[in-house]
């Protein structure tokens, strides 16, 4: 994960940082830690970017 992260350029992840509020400052490093690290939490909360990580079909969302 962290390595697709450090693909982005800084201005994307200050970018990804603030629309998350999350800190901004630091070093490249940095961002793609706290970035990398968001991303995770996110995935381990939310089933559906759990299954598209892991290449698979989300299931469409149930229409009541």
């Amino acid at each position: 994960m962290k390595d697709q992260v450090r693909t982005l350029t800084m201005p994307t992840l200050k970018e990804f940082c603030k629309a998350n509020a999350l800190p901004v400052g630091g070093k490249k490093d940095d961002l793609v830690a706290r970035v990398g690290d968001y991303l995770e939490l996110e995935m381990a909360r939310d089933a559906t970017l759990r299954e598209l990580k892991e290449g698979g079909a989300a299931a469409p969302p149930a229409c009541d």
